[in-house]
């Protein structure tokens, strides 16, 4: 279970999120990736300020999550839609924290 609570601080993401599955920490920009798993959700957490910053919509069911420090990108695998949402992190670009693209049948159970 992932329990993302810090003691005396607003951030908690039991309270936003009933079904976290992965997160991922992005040391150098001290923040943190978590995948909430039923509403389809990826909460962007700043660790420095200890708060939720951005809620990413993502396909059904996101899972596993890959950090492309290089391209500042998140790969997300949604496992009940067959797809790959990809979240833009780039500093600079109007697109932070936005799905920008999402690869796949985008369809539950589709074959």
């Amino acid at each position: 279970e992932i329990s993302a609570c810090l003691v005396g601080s607003e951030m908690c993401i039991r309270d936003r999120c009933d079904q976290p599955s992965r997160f991922k920490i992005w040391e150098d920009e001290g923040l943190a990736f978590v995948a909430c798993f039923q509403a389809a959700y990826v909460y962007v957490v700043d660790l420095r300020a200890e708060r939720v910053i951005d809620t990413v919509i993502t396909g059904t069911g996101p899972h596993d999550l890959i950090l492309d420090r290089v391209r500042e990108m998140l790969y997300v695998a949604n496992s009940l839609e067959g797809s790959v949402s990809v979240i833009d992190l780039g500093r600079d670009r109007t697109t932070r924290f936005k799905e920008i693209a999402r690869i796949g049948l985008q369809e539950p159970f589709s074959r």
